[in-house]
């Protein structure tokens, strides 16, 4: 055994930092300013989300009841685009008349009800009030119909190809079978369109019942009736709009929310909305609907009430890749129950034309990259919308700052600084027919982290007699920060060649036993102590620590919220960003837009085989749902995945693999920085021996007649120690069929088999042998079977033996948002068998009581990921672990997370290990491992 150390070791180290900055679309919206009044005019983020997008025409003053609407085609006209029945025509019933200008068409119709009180009201302007008639025991439940159906729904919808003359009450039971339906789109609007439909709501007592209008879109159905708005999804089977389910409600035309009751949430049906829940005395409502963000539907009212549905849980691209598939392809229905005349408008939803142009705050890099930054924009853009970004060296904009924005005063920079100002611009613009709008989610701005070979060439000694040497060294392993670490012991002769380290702090150096590295790291503190001897020689205490440093010192420049990524595609990134060189995982060190890295071959980092292939589903799950609400985008609350000012590479990498993934990861003896589910080794790596012997030659097992083992001629070293016995070749008969049996030989040098793997007293193990059907058909001598070689590794006595007894098991999770000092739970996770075992049957964790374990965790979670992250903590919280520490032979190869056989005892995995090493003697460890017991 020889040692080597190296002096400024050639690790890769950071050339350059890089820089990231994130822009979401809430902060643009806040902080990027138009480039133009058009483009003040035209940019829009929605109110939910903060999703920047062109403006809806209909939120435009100059719009609505404006010729525009008309010019444009956004008003949907009876006759030419609505369909009504043809004797309602006829008979004036239903016909289109203009509100306030000429450029305001409506459709009006006569009261769709049966029941009137007085005579027939002609359906034009505002109607007279009438006093509330008692309607006793009539109900507007199984009325007959006053419309007769309408001719149907656009060609190809399945409720056209079964007419029906007849009166058609509205698809669903109770009240909603009353409705009569007025108009019907002569064609199906494509996927995802925009709707805005508003409607006249009369003062409550203009008449004997309440008014209620009901509007079809998509695969939904939006019932309004006073202030409420239910919304209904379409679940028939054929999407014929025959079945429906309620999905949300919510006060939508008040001035202020209430609160919903499950019984009865708005009033008595029989009756008109009373003016104590906050509607005006009569006016127009009006609803903005807008299929957004790949999975959302907004529906926002004109009293600046708003709901968001969720069209699928996970998003989805249409059959031809056209677009997400959020609203399908459908007809657009109106039905409504009315005492009194009603009028209507439908319009589609037509965004304002672009281009936009938005510039961002400046983009200062605090050195001059070797390549201009790159940018990542998130974004979806179909239908012919575009959406482009500029990257600007020199800024060609000059971006003002507000006098009450708090910015810091410009840095002070030395004659050498090589801080750059880069312009960033972002430019989109709506689809040619202005149905459609480009979405912008967010921006990211990174150059990426450039590595380097250490410039400086390694200075090495050995153990060996020469100007400087090793005397000792001591190294250790763990699995989190701080517990790996180096002391190296080195003798400075003659004219001290070690000067110039004497004083150098933090830099890279490894130590190799045989040319293996088993550690590597960055020097901590180097002591120097003369010694009175001959020639003088200096003493140097060299400490070191392990790559774990860089983790920890580097606080995180990208404070982007990472929900949705990848964990490991997220680890990798952190680890880059913090210095580690995990070398060519990604071309260019930046995500795609869906989250996944871009990937270009292997990696200088240790993860799961497949992660970023066949198993990425598997292994790389993302590390949750965005968790958005109106706290969070004003930035109230602390995202759980997103880096906060205080966070290094070490902590929030620490936060990932303790709440979320339940993994381990850390650095190999070389340096090489891995991430790896606990359990993911599962065999052994090494086995200890229980005492020194084995084979030192031949002994070598050969497949015998029928269930018998040829032992070839050689020698060996007895249990024990001593000098070499030598035995010639002889048979062993009789092995078991269909089972593994293990090959010994006795100090007297014949050779036996058993099937318990036990050795017999004083013998050795040769290696095993698969029987099946009368014969053998696997001899395995390798180094990970049973066979003891006088090389292999032996364990001392004693074994310590420990138990760590579970830490609880009622498990729950609180997620604590650290700026508004409010929490949210999740659900328990209760391990019964520790609780209640049945008798006699009782699992090594029982208790047979409730231990609470109440785990906290920083930060805005949504239910589902605090679930997620409480059975994490609950499998660990929950487990009873055995513990061994021994001494044995240091093994160059036995890492922390691989499995390592004690002999007679059983596997275990590592966990840390502290080996010492003694010039020109042998090198022995201490080793940790558990063996979990999974508690049932």
């Amino acid at each position: 055994m020889s040692l080597t150390f190296a002096f400024d070791a050639t690790l890769r180290l950071m050339l350059e930092a890089g820089y990231t900055q994130y822009f979401s679309a809430p902060l643009a919206g806040q902080e990027a300013l138009p480039a133009d009044a058009n483009s003040a005019r035209m940019a829009w983020n929605d109110p939910e989300f903060g999703t920047l997008m062109c403006k809806p025409l209909q939120l435009q003053d100059d719009f609505l009841n404006h010729p525009q609407q008309l010019s444009s085609g956004a008003v949907l006209r009876l006759g030419t685009d609505l369909m009504a029945n043809p004797a309602d025509i006829t008979s004036h019933l239903v016909f289109e008349g203009n509100v306030g200008t000429i450029s305001n068409p409506w459709v009006f119709f006569s009261p769709a009800t049966s029941y009137l009180a007085g005579p027939t009201l002609t359906p034009a302007g505002v109607t007279p009030s009438y006093n509330l008639t008692p309607i006793a025991s009539q109900t507007e439940s199984g009325m007959g119909g006053a419309f007769e159906v309408s001719p149907g729904a656009a060609p190809g919808s399945a409720r056209r190809r079964k007419k029906n003359p007849a009166a058609k009450p509205f698809p669903g039971v109770g009240p909603l079978q009353d409705m009569r339906l007025i108009v019907d789109t002569k064609s199906r609007f494509p996927a995802n369109q925009g709707f805005y439909f508003r409607w006249y709501f009369p003062f409550f007592q203009h008449g004997i019942h309440q008014t209620l209008f009901a509007f079809t879109f998509g695969q939904y159905l939006a019932l309004c009736r006073g202030t409420l708005m239910e919304v209904y999804r379409d679940i028939s089977r054929s999407g014929d709009k025959s079945n429906w389910l309620l999905i949300a409600k919510k006060q939508m035309f008040a001035a202020t929310s209430h609160t919903e009751l499950k019984i009865n949430s708005d009033y008595n049906f029989g009756l008109q909305a009373p003016s104590s829940v906050g509607h005006p005395t009569g006016g127009d409502c009006s609803l903005l609907i807008l299929p957004f963000r790949r999975n959302r539907v907004l529906l926002l009212s004109n009293f600046g009430q708003r709901l968001v549905l969720t069209a699928y849980n996970k998003p989805k691209l249409l059959p031809d890749n056209s677009d997400w598939d959020i609203t399908r392809s459908d007809a657009v229905q109106v039905w409504a129950l009315t005492p009194i005349a009603g009028r209507f408008q439908l319009q589609k939803l037509l965004y304002e034309p672009g281009p936009i142009t938005l510039q961002f705050p400046y983009v200062i890099t605090d050195y001059t990259p070797v390549t201009n930054p790159a940018i990542i924009v998130e974004q979806d853009v179909f239908h012919g919308e575009s959406m482009t970004h500029t990257l600007q060296f020199p800024a060609l904009y000059a971006f003002p700052t507000d006098p009450t924005s708090n910015d810091v005063p410009p840095p002070t920079t030395a004659g050498s600084a090589q801080t750059r100002i880069y312009g960033l611009t972002l430019t989109y613009s709506a689809s040619p027919d202005q149905r459609f709008s480009p979405q912008f989610y967010g921006l990211q701005v990174q150059a990426v982290p450039v590595f380097q070979d250490n410039p400086n060439t390694p200075v090495t000694i050995t153990d060996m007699a020469g100007a400087s040497n090793i005397l000792a060294a001591e190294t250790s392993l763990g699995i989190n920060p701080g517990e790996g670490h180096a002391t190296v012991q080195v003798f400075d002769y003659a004219n001290y060649p070690l000067t110039p380290f004497y004083y150098r702090s933090e830099m890279p150096v490894q130590l190799l036993r045989d040319g293996t590295p088993i550690f590597t790291g960055y020097s901590d503190r180097i002591e120097v102590q003369p010694l009175r001897q001959t020639l003088l020689p200096r003493k140097l205490m060299v400490r070191a620590t392990d790559r774990w440093l860089l983790l920890q010192e580097a606080f995180l420049r990208s404070q982007r919220d990472y929900t949705s990524f990848g964990h490991i595609t997220v680890v990798d990134f952190i680890a880059r960003q913090s210095g580690i060189d995990t070398g060519t995982l990604h071309a260019d060190g930046t995500f795609r837009e869906d989250g996944s890295p871009n990937l270009s071959g292997g990696s200088n980092a240790e993860y799961p085989a497949g992660w970023d292939g066949a198993m990425s589903s598997f292994f790389n799950t993302p590390l949750g749902l965005p968790f958005y609400d109106a706290n969070n985008l004003t930035g109230e609350q602390q995202l759980g995945w997103m880096p906060q000012p205080e966070d290094t590479g070490a902590s929030f990498l620490k936060r990932i693999s303790e709440n979320f993934s339940g993994w381990i990861l850390g650095f190999r003896s070389t340096g090489k920085f891995f991430y790896l589910p606990y359990d993911y080794f599962k065999t052994p790596t090494v086995m200890f021996k229980a005492n020194h012997g084995g084979v030192v030659s031949g002994l070598m097992q050969a497949t015998g007649a029928g269930l018998s083992i040829t032992i070839s001629g050689g020698s060996f070293i007895p249990m024990g120690g001593g000098g070499a016995v030598t035995v010639g070749s002889q048979i062993v008969g009789g092995l078991t069929d269909n089972a593994l049996n293990y090959l010994y030989v006795g100090q007297n040098g014949v050779a036996t088999s058993n099937t318990t793997g036990v050795p017999p007293s004083g013998a050795i193990s040769l290696g095993t042998a698969t029987a099946s059907s009368g014969a053998i058909v696997l001899v395995d001598t390798t180094a990970t079977s049973t066979r003891q070689t006088s090389t292999s590794p032996v364990f001392r006595s004693p074994v310590e033996h420990r138990t760590i007894e579970p830490s609880g098991n009622v498990v729950q999770v609180r997620s604590f948002y650290g700026v508004d000092y409010t929490a949210q739970y999740s659900g328990l996770w209760v391990d019964w068998a520790s609780v209640k075992a049945a008798p006699g049957n009782q699992p090594p964790n029982y208790f047979g009581r409730y231990k609470w374990f109440i785990y906290q965790i920083n930060g805005a979670f949504s239910p589902a990921q605090l679930n997620s992250m409480a059975y994490i903590v609950f499998q660990r919280a929950r487990r009873r672990r055995k513990r061994v520490t021994f001494s044995g032979d240091y093994q160059p190869g036995l890492e922390i997370g691989h499995v390592f056989n004690l002999e007679g005892i059983g596997n275990y995995r590592m966990l840390s290990m502290r080996a010492r090493f003694i010039r020109n003697q042998w090198d022995v460890a201490e080793y940790e491992g558990e063996a979990v017991e999974r508690g049932f």
